[in-house]
């Protein structure tokens, strides 16, 4: 059987070492897609978007297939890094499950990946989520609390 077919679930984070985490996770069955940033552990904005109807699921199951996340190896790692940007990616389907992680490297396809994502939660996802408008707000909810 076909394993992008049989998606259940996938969480895509990435983070630097000192600012702010993205986190999206795809709920294939219950059909949403949640976006999530945070900043050591607090959560400074979710934003649920639904994933509706066959088609909508199809299309983001071949976009999926062209980035060919069955075919990442388990571990990406540059070794002359010791912090940096780490990011992971969790997929289940069936009953079985793959975890994906890198710190400071990528699979070929994650510029593709990453645009895919964006496409498909509508928020940003990626090295452009470090800078900018969306690090002040994570810090301006992180000094708040």
């Amino acid at each position: 059987m076909d394993q992008y077919r049989q998606l259940t679930r996938m969480m895509a984070t990435i983070r630097g070492s000192l600012g702010p985490g993205c986190t999206i996770v795809i709920d294939f069955a219950a059909g949403e897609i949640y976006w999530e940033l945070s900043e050591q552990g607090i959560v400074a904005e979710i934003s649920p978007r639904p994933l509706t109807g066959m088609e909508s699921k199809l299309a983001l199951v071949e976009d999926l297939r062209n980035c060919r996340i069955f075919n990442w190896h388990d571990h990406y790692v540059d070794l002359g890094a010791s912090e940096g940007t780490h990011w992971s990616l969790e997929i289940e389907w069936g009953d079985q499950r793959k975890r994906i992680t890198g710190l400071n490297a990528y699979p070929a396809e994650w510029k593709q990946f990453c645009g895919i994502l964006r496409k498909w939660s509508g928020r940003a996802f990626g090295f452009r989520i470090f800078s900018g408008q969306i690090y002040r707000t994570v810090l301006y909810h992180y000094r708040r609390h």
